[in-house]
């Protein structure tokens, strides 16, 4: 006996998120893939959407790359979550991110 209105989806490894938390991607053909960990619950109307990621390729290179801050300071990783609530009339959603010594680097 189970909840079948609950349901998990987890994944590790490189990986699309599009917009996905604070992660965003845009409505090119090609996006960039990341390197982590990322899960979505949902539970009727209520979605949760999590993920811890290290690294990334951009669609424009084959090359992997570090996340970095703009004055090129390395930040070992992002996490970001995102609640969203759907129904047929109302759409609202809040996101959330942050990254290892952002600031303070």
């Amino acid at each position: 006996m189970g909840n079948d209105s609950l349901k998990f989806n987890g994944k590790y490894g490189w990986q699309i998120l599009k917009n996905y938390g604070v992660l965003t991607a845009s409505n090119s053909l090609t996006q960039n893939s990341y390197l982590g960990y990322s899960g979505t619950f949902v539970y009727e109307n209520l979605t949760l959407d999590t993920a811890y990621v290290t690294s990334s390729l951009n669609r424009d290179s084959p090359n992997k790359t570090k996340f970095q801050t703009k004055d090129k300071q390395d930040i070992d990783y992002i996490f970001t979550s995102g609640l969203t609530y759907k129904d047929k009339d109302l759409f609202i959603t809040y996101n959330y991110g942050e990254a290892e010594d952002y600031l303070v680097k």
